[in-house]
């Protein structure tokens, strides 16, 4: 077919209709809502920030680096402190995803 010439097969599904999204460039399942993550992580007070003195927020953050008190987060970690502070639904099922993939273990 013209134009096509770039394509290749499409792949075969196990299961008709829409397929569930890949992972992302974070590794993390597509389709996951950040907003709502946000919004859980300032609930429960993870997210302790003033937003009025942004500067100060900023050289704290400067200053962890600079000491070695900054590491990367877990996100299964992050997902289970967050998930009992989302409403029940899409989101919440999703970060609950994220959270039982690491209790299960690698390769499991």
């Amino acid at each position: 077919m013209p134009g096509s010439a770039d394509t290749r097969p499409v792949p075969a599904c196990e299961r008709p209709g829409p397929q569930p999204a890949g992972p992302g460039e974070d590794g993390l399942p597509g389709g996951l809502d950040y907003a709502a993550l946000l919004d859980a992580l300032a609930a429960s007070g993870v997210l302790d920030t003033d937003p009025d003195d942004q500067a100060s927020e900023e050289a704290d953050r400067e200053a962890a680096e600079a000491e070695g008190r900054v590491a990367d987060a877990d996100p299964a970690q992050v997902a289970a402190a967050a998930v009992e502070y989302m409403d029940p639904g899409p989101a919440q099922a999703g970060w609950l995803g994220v959270a039982a993939a690491s209790a299960r273990g690698p390769g499991e």
